[in-house]
């Protein structure tokens, strides 16, 4: 069998990058806020390789948490600073979220049986799975009084 030919890599933009080093790509992560592809591009590399040379590196993975943690600090920041501000949205969305014990929050309008029929309160809903008019009108019967 034949070998393929070699490719001559002395053109511009066929020159291979060197090797990757643990602290040029923490500093790419630590610079696009742990966004892989980002940190990729800014190593001239596919986001692929990113992702392998972290697999090979696990205390980069507790490198892309602590950046993760840093920006979520950073939103809740924000978002603090929108409650205090007044702003509405920023309100709900925290009393949506982390107001439930207090009552507060996205109420369930739909309900499951168990069986994989979805169930709204007072509503008739067709079963998701083939029930003759019999059973599926037995099944479903609406409650009396």
């Amino acid at each position: 069998m034949a070998r393929a030919p070699k490719i001559d890599r002395s053109a511009p933009g066929l020159q291979r990058r060197p090797a990757l080093k643990l602290k040029e790509v923490e500093a790419a992560l630590r610079a696009s806020a742990g966004i892989r592809s980002v940190a990729a591009a800014r190593l001239k590399v596919n986001p692929s390789s990113i992702t392998r040379f972290i697999a090979k590196h696990p205390q980069l993975e507790e490198i892309e948490a602590e950046i993760v943690d840093g920006i979520v600090d950073l939103a809740v920041g924000k978002l603090v600073e929108q409650i205090r501000n007044g702003e509405f949205p920023a309100i709900k969305y925290y009393l949506d979220n982390k107001g439930q014990a207090a009552g507060f929050g996205v109420r369930k309008l739909a309900f499951s049986d168990g069986d994989g029929n979805v169930m709204l309160p007072g509503v008739l809903v067709a079963p998701i799975r083939e029930l003759d008019a019999d059973q599926w009108a037995a099944r479903h019967k609406p409650p009396e009084g």
